[in-house]
């Protein structure tokens, strides 16, 4: 075995060693925390409840089940919120094109990342050949994922700083002596998107017929927020047990604000991080393009060394997931 593959398995084991066991120190020191997460997504995904469908506001004869309406009648503690028993690749990425609020279909999609594949191999092969045709392929080619993902998480994080003003004015409507649905109304008129067309489209179900648990559990697996997850558990309650509706929304009010508040504040902390990650990884491809058109033959040598290349690969994708994991944080 050569010094240098000899060298990379070291690093590589190194690594693989070293993420092992932050990833065990991690998970006993924030036990309660995922144990209180495993909690609240345990109420809303238990075994054997009914696989939720994708409900339209307008629907025909041959979708309604009213048997299965029947059923939900009287709903209690203990019915979850029903989830897909099996999630595939193709209604992941239907979950993120929804949340992201692009106007995309999942075959356009599919069209927008084969088309930027084509403009990255064509790319690769005129700087580098064979060698730099599938990278460039690859890398152009996961864009407009990337993109997608970038979209969904920025819908989500307006969404979720959002929240805690649209459980005050909640609060503040049921306290004047309004109902439920016009608490919703309340916050689809008087916010912004994408608050006000979640909370819309709930209140509008609810007008079409609707019953109001469903409602609420469509609106937790559209956002896929824990605190959307927390409040619909509280709304359940409320609707099953009674009580003080306001105080409970002014307290969740101020528990997402206060976790809203953390997030930032580690997001902060972090962001040295989160750049130094994006330099490490931007840089070596960068350069090697820049060397390419300053001394080309110089460049060439490297990629002779087909096997010296893809551990470079595998040690940054090593290393982007080490700092992944070690920058992020479960709230």
């Amino acid at each position: 075995m050569s010094l240098p593959l000899s060298l990379t398995l070291m690093f590589l084991a190194a690594s693989l060693s070293v993420a092992a066991g932050y990833s065990i120190w991690r998970d006993l020191r924030h036990r309660d925390a995922s144990r209180a997460r495993r909690r609240v997504e345990s109420e809303f995904q238990k075994p054997g409840s009914k696989p939720a469908m994708r409900t339209s506001l307008f629907k025909t004869d041959g979708q309604l089940d009213f048997n299965a309406l029947q059923s939900d009648r009287q709903p209690t503690l203990d019915a979850p919120l029903p989830l897909p028993r099996r999630t595939d690749w193709r209604s992941h990425l239907q979950k993120m094109v929804e949340q992201s609020g692009l106007k995309l279909s999942l075959n356009q999609l599919a069209y927008l990342s084969a088309g930027t594949a084509l403009i990255g191999a064509a790319l690769g092969f005129l700087v580098g050949g064979a060698m730099l045709l599938g990278i460039g392929a690859i890398g152009l080619g996961l864009t407009p994922l990337l993109y997608l993902r970038h979209k969904q998480k920025s819908r989500l994080d307006r969404f979720l700083m959002q929240l805690p003003a649209a459980f005050d004015l909640m609060a503040r409507v049921l306290r004047s002596g309004y109902s439920v649905p016009q608490a919703f109304q309340a916050v689809a008129d008087s916010l912004e998107p994408p608050i006000a067309g979640e909370f819309a489209q709930c209140q509008e179900q609810q007008n079409l017929g609707m019953l109001p648990e469903l409602t609420y559990r469509d609106l937790a697996q559209r956002t896929g927020i824990l605190e959307v997850k927390i409040f619909v558990m509280a709304m359940m309650i409320q609707r099953q047990s009674g009580g003080n509706l306001s105080e409970v929304l002014e307290r969740l009010a101020a528990l997402v604000r206060e976790r809203v508040r953390l997030r930032n504040h580690v997001r902060t902390l972090t962001a040295e991080g989160r750049m130094q990650a994006l330099v490490l990884l931007v840089l070596p491809p960068v350069m090697f393009l820049v060397m390419r058109f300053v001394n080309r033959p110089y460049a060439d040598i490297l990629l002779e060394h087909t096997g010296l290349l893809a551990a470079m690969f595998v040690a940054m994708a090593v290393g982007a997931l080490w700092i992944r994991k070690i920058i992020q944080f479960d709230f």
